[in-house]
């Protein structure tokens, strides 16, 4: 499927979800992983700036910042952000590119011996208001990858699209918290299909769960958890090949409606 068909089909969906929702709290996430053994590899890993297709100038910057915080937020992995690029770039030692792709991410993900790259793509991210300008609500649709920088495989790939009503009040602007909500269900999964890979193999060889002292080894867990991650499945691991993004009409067994 090509890229602009993608980011359209990705787009339409979202506008689907905002006019079956209406003001409610919606979200939606389609996520797969694709190569856990890969992903069991991946310590050190480079989010770069997303792409952004919105009106909102600073989006791309804001969400990769935020995907970059909720990585950290999972014990035994080392990230690294824009800042990071930008201050190595102050010092001359490279030159930033002027649109950040993947290819472009692999390579500066190689520059920082990163196992991985997170790329994305911004397609809501702001407000869409109604009755009359007296309601708003908040919207935010990405789709990501987590791309291995060894091979350029695609590990993961998730798309989520978040919706939340608003009273125009002063208080914390609902775009952030809807943002941060679907980002952190979003991972959430990733992380529990990787867990998952991770006691399959504990069980593949044939070494009992009562054997081990707490956790099995690899077992990931988030510094701060939410107990809304419980109720994620995610996908069953496997080394599946590598299929299109932005899509759901193939994927609706792995999605969820979160309300």
């Amino acid at each position: 499927m090509n890229t602009s068909y993608q980011k359209i089909a990705l787009a339409t969906g979202f506008l689907w979800l905002v006019m079956v929702t209406g003001c409610a709290r919606q979200i939606h996430i389609s996520e797969h992983l694709f190569y856990p053994q890969t992903f069991d590899v991946a310590k050190r890993i480079l989010v770069i700036p997303f792409e952004n297709l919105t009106p909102f100038p600073e989006a791309g910057l804001i969400v990769s910042d935020l995907v970059a915080d909720e990585l950290r937020a999972w014990q035994g992995y080392e990230v690294f952000d824009r800042h990071v690029v930008e201050g190595r770039a102050r010092t001359g030692e490279y030159a930033l590119p002027l649109h950040w792709s993947r290819a472009e991410g692999v390579r500066f993900g190689r520059h920082f011996n990163a196992d991985a790259v997170v790329v994305g793509t911004i397609v809501e991210f702001g407000y869409l208001r109604e009755h009359r300008g007296l309601t708003e609500t908040a919207t935010f649709a990405l789709a990501a990858r987590i791309v291995s920088t060894q091979s350029g495989r695609v590990i993961w790939s998730g798309t989520m699209l978040g919706t939340a009503g608003s009273d125009l009040s002063p208080s914390r602007p609902p775009l952030m918290d809807v943002t941060g909500e679907v980002l952190q269900l979003a991972f959430g999964r990733l992380f529990k299909s990787y867990e998952m890979y991770r006691e399959q193999l504990v069980l593949n060889s044939a070494l009992p769960v009562a054997e081990t002292d707490g956790e099995a080894e690899g077992t990931v867990s988030r510094v701060s958890d939410d107990p809304s991650l419980e109720d994620g499945t995610g996908m069953a691991p496997g080394d599946a090949p590598d299929k299109e993004l932005f899509g759901l009409e193939d994927e609706e067994d792995k999605s969820a409606i979160v309300e």
